[in-house]
């Protein structure tokens, strides 16, 4: 037995179909976090754009009004990353993460 079996013992005897499944769950996760990742450059773009305009004496600006406002961009720029309207940030991530390296799509 080599180290690793010696210690976990239960991954030497996983079948080939959950061995499988496990790494689609990887897939799924390394996309959830990407997706997470360009969520927070959108919030970043969207708090930088806000910043930069003028305000407005007729709509005086509130702790509330800005706390709204936060909570609805963080909610814009997670639904556009989910729904692949983003950017495109997400797949650029997603696909420098599963790159072998020395591969195809490496750049090691």
């Amino acid at each position: 037995m080599n180290e690793l079996q010696q210690a976990n013992p239960a991954r030497s005897l996983q079948s080939p179909e959950s061995l499988a499944s496990s790494g689609s769950k990887a897939a799924r996760e390394a996309r959830q976090s990407a997706e997470e990742m360009e969520a927070l450059f959108l919030q970043f773009l969207m708090a930088t754009m806000r910043k930069s305009v003028e305000r407005s004496e007729l709509m005086p600006e509130t702790p509330g009004n800005r706390l709204f406002r936060g909570m609805l961009d963080e909610e814009y720029c997670r639904l556009a990353s989910e729904s692949g309207r983003g950017l495109g940030l997400a797949d650029l991530i997603e696909s420098q993460w599963s790159a072998k390296p020395g591969g195809k799509n490496g750049r090691f």
